[in-house]
């Protein structure tokens, strides 16, 4: 990243995580390895964070967080298409209880 060296990338983390030497550089080597890997966390938590705001929106005061974060984690590791799919039937369930 930012065309650092892998010691920048491994002093850098080890500036900054509790993690030892050898899981840094297992973790620089693998991202240098498939560094598209690492994009795959901050678009997954700003889709799930996207399906929230919606379903708070779409739900209102009926919105209840844990039930929302049940739904997800319930859903297991599926695609974010799929987990979007999931999570409007979730919430259409949780409109028809409401009336």
């Amino acid at each position: 990243a930012h065309g650092w060296s892998r010691t920048q990338a491994i002093d850098t983390m080890l500036a900054y995580s509790a993690d030892s030497r050898a899981e840094v550089e297992q973790e620089v080597d693998y991202y240098i390895a498939a560094p598209a890997h690492a994009l795959a966390y901050p678009v997954g938590a700003r889709a799930i964070d996207r399906l929230r705001t919606d379903a708070k929106l779409q739900l209102g005061s009926r919105f209840d967080v844990r039930r929302f974060h049940d739904a997800v984690l319930s859903s297991g590791p599926v695609p974010l298409g799929t987990l979007r799919s999931i999570i409007a039937k979730w919430v259409a369930r949780e409109q028809a209880q409401a009336r």
